[in-house]
């Protein structure tokens, strides 16, 4: 991955693409992204896709958040509309006086002025306002900063409490104390948070912390996205997610890796993901804490979609002496879930969970797990069929 020397400007070149005419933002030799034009009345519209990942650092984002917002007024608009999903680029947006909820486009004032702004206000105010109906409020303890700064691999530290649902035991949300942490990951996180304890309280109510940390190697490495610890009911984030330098050094390490999936994300980010995948652990744990047999009949009723007993066969049918139909039921969660889901049958249901509710699109594998999962976890009254995919 190209690096970019010193800070530098962004600049906007235009470019003719399949008849449409885009502009591509580039520092230097660098091309970091391409803005797409939408519209230029009476709202300048653009999708910004992020093209070098790993070169694009806080500066220069607010450089192209500039660079757009200076186009825009250029183009006789007063006001803007950004499209990304890349969480160091809305970070700038959001700094540069833009405002719009979660996974949404972003809206503000064109012209230099406004990506002159700054950002401001608490942790704790920002995800209460980025995440509806949740009460956050800012633990003071130092003696517990310290602990989950000593137990967490972290430095500084912060803990909110967030009250998920009224009623409900706060869920303590443990993060860096950084000045450039980037809150609007931490309220994905919350946000998912919310909504999967919405449809799986019952067995996701003994889940006590979400932590944004590095309590494993493999997290400060990048090779870990997250981990389950069952029996203390934490779910462990990466911590480099929401601070823009880790992010980006990480980014730029994965430069060129394909995307896990093809069947369509929504719009959801790698929080989003990894955050489900995890959780998914706690309430499978549960799920078998209280009814091992009834779980097993759940493994059974997967494997008979694939075409196996259960679903473990499908998983240790990558041995090339495996039965048949292990072998092709293995191809199957391959093609259909992800490699990982092969890893064994615990990754297996995560990566399909992780699948049924962050994308609308699913292939036939995810599409019976999110129907089985309604069957044997049903949804409270009034809540989200797993079954259903969002946004249909």
């Amino acid at each position: 991955m190209p690096t970019v020397d010193g800070r530098g400007e962004v600049a906007l070149r235009e470019e003719l693409r399949g008849g449409c005419l885009d502009l591509a933002a580039w520092c230097g030799a660098v091309r970091l992204a391409t803005v797409v034009v939408e519209s230029t009345a009476p709202v300048f519209a653009c999708r910004v896709g992020v093209d070098a990942p790993g070169a694009l650092d806080t500066a220069l984002a607010a450089s192209l958040v500039s660079a757009v917002a200076a186009r825009a007024a250029a183009a006789g608009c007063t006001s803007a509309e950004l499209d990304v999903n890349d969480l160091v680029v809305r970070d700038a947006v959001r700094r540069a006086g833009f405002e719009g909820p979660l996974r949404t486009p972003l809206h503000g004032r064109a012209g230099p002025a406004a990506a002159r702004s700054t950002g401001g206000g608490s942790l704790p105010d920002a995800v209460a306002a980025l995440v509806p109906d949740v009460r956050v409020a800012l633990n003071r303890s130092r003696l517990r900063r310290v602990l989950r700064s000593t137990m967490f691999g972290l430095g500084p530290s912060r803990e909110l409490e967030v009250t998920l649902a009224p009623g409900r035991r706060p869920l303590r949300v443990v993060t860096p104390d950084d000045p450039d942490l980037l809150a609007e990951g931490v309220a994905l996180a919350v946000d998912t948070a919310r909504d999967v304890d919405a449809r799986f309280a019952p067995w996701s109510e003994h889940i006590r912390v979400l932590s944004f940390d590095y309590s494993d190697h493999g997290m400060r490495t990048g090779r870990l996205g997250g981990l389950a610890q069952q029996q203390a009911a934490i779910v462990h984030l990466n911590a480099s997610y929401v601070l823009p330098e880790a992010l980006q050094r990480l980014r730029e390490d994965r430069a060129g890796e394909p995307h896990p999936s093809t069947w369509g994300p929504r719009r959801a980010t790698t929080i989003d993901a990894v955050t489900a995948h995890e959780l998914w652990h706690h309430i499978e744990f549960a799920f078998e804490t209280r009814d091992y047999r009834t779980s097993m009949a759940f493994r059974r009723r997967l494997g008979a979609h694939l075409g196996v007993e259960t679903l473990e066969h499908a998983v240790r049918g990558g041995d090339e002496r495996a039965p048949v139909e292990w072998r092709a039921a293995h191809a199957r969660l391959v093609a259909e879930v992800s490699a990982y889901a092969t890893k064994n049958v615990r990754e297996a249901t995560a990566e399909m969970f992780l699948q049924a509710w962050c994308y609308p699109v699913r292939s036939p594998v995810v599409d019976d797990f999110a129907r089985t999962v309604d069957e044997f976890l049903p949804a409270p009254p009034g809540t989200w069929q797993l079954s259903t995919p969002r946004g249909t």
